[in-house]
């Protein structure tokens, strides 16, 4: 019983981050939307923090779940797994607010810095997997080095799905991934038929 109250107060504190960004929900937002007194709320969480690591723990748990399912199915394509893996992070991040980032990055710094950490190493696997994958099947260049190809990606991933760097380029997160993506894969130039 006790777990499925949290559950049920992790889901819908979760919704209304996504809608609303962090700071701008209260506790007492979250215990009116669940029907139950501010008391009762604290009765299961310690504190609004402590709910968002709940929240992200749980993001990056589903996160981990996709990536290593379409990462090691043998049945899909380099091709198909890129697109599942964007289509799927970018369905995630087109769901939360646009100011969810910054609200975590200013008010639960800790957070931030351990959500800073997986996706660096989530980054890092996955466009490991991915070219490792491409150069295999003869897709992805070999006269460029892998390791730059991957640090390359990841500083970008890193630096423009910051508050801050979204912002100066006017995209959503979503937005921003799926381009990096495409850039990164299919790069900047057109290619001319001859």
């Amino acid at each position: 019983m006790k777990e499925e109250v949290l559950d049920k107060i992790v889901e819908t504190a979760g919704d209304l981050f996504r809608r609303q960004g962090y700071a701008s929900v209260r506790m007492e937002d979250i215990a009116r939307e669940l029907g139950m007194s501010k008391k009762t709320l604290y009765q299961h969480v310690d504190s609004k923090e402590a709910l968002l690591q709940v929240i992200c723990d749980r993001m990056h748990r589903e996160f981990e779940q996709h990536s290593t399912e379409v990462l090691k199915s043998t049945k899909l394509s380099l091709e198909e797994k890129i697109f599942l893996h964007t289509e799927f992070c970018s369905a995630k991040l087109n769901r939360l607010h646009p100011a969810f980032f910054h609200d975590v990055k200013r008010h639960a710094p800790k957070i931030d810095q351990w959500l800073m950490e997986l996706r660096y190493e989530g980054v890092t696997d996955t466009i490991s997997t991915l070219l490792e994958q491409g150069r295999k099947e003869g897709l992805v260049r070999k006269d460029v080095s892998m390791k730059l190809m991957i640090e390359s990606f990841r500083v970008v991933v890193l630096q423009v799905l910051q508050p801050e760097s979204l912002e100066s380029v006017d995209l959503t997160a979503s937005q921003a991934n799926r381009q990096i993506m495409e850039l990164f894969f299919n790069g900047i130039l057109i290619r001319r038929k001859n």
